[in-house]
């Protein structure tokens, strides 16, 4: 009988150990997450009224004016879509200050000209653009959508 009440406190001691061990937390695994990433997105769209196909302008940042006039761009932006409305992404934009514009160029002159589809960032008008600028802060994703005219 000794032996069964032994065995029996033995296993009931077990069994307590198990559940005390059981309770405890385990150390938790540090959760990684990416940072997040700096990005400018938007659309650029035909104004109302005007035909053509946006699907193979060019959508670049630079950071003066001065790299603007001159067509120093920064970045070229990812461009989908097609027709009147497209869309863009610059991807892991490093912080700062930009200027953003759109250009098709339809004769392929290298410069605007008559035909050309523009759009940008700022007011004015299409013979007299007034590019405003826009910061990006470390993380952000920063949308910027534009309207395109035809010089």
């Amino acid at each position: 009988m000794k032996t069964k009440k032994t065995l029996l406190g033995l296993v009931c001691l077990l069994f307590g150990v198990l559940m005390l061990f059981s309770s405890c937390k385990k150390e938790e695994e540090p959760v990684v997450t990416e940072d997040p990433v700096t990005k400018i997105v938007g659309t650029a769209k035909l104004q109302a009224g005007t035909s053509g196909s946006l699907a193979n302008a060019l959508v670049s940042i630079y950071l003066s004016v001065d790299d603007w006039n001159s067509y120093n761009s920064v970045a070229t932006a990812d461009v989908s879509g097609s027709g009147a409305k497209i869309t863009y992404v610059f991807s892991e934009v490093v912080p700062g200050n930009y200027y953003l514009d759109l250009w098709l160029d339809a004769d392929n002159s290298g410069d605007w000209s008559l035909g050309d589809f523009v759009g940008w960032v700022g007011s004015g008008q299409k013979n007299a653009p007034s590019l405003s600028p826009f910061m990006v802060a470390e993380g952000k994703t920063v949308t910027k959508n534009m309207d395109v005219v035809v010089i």
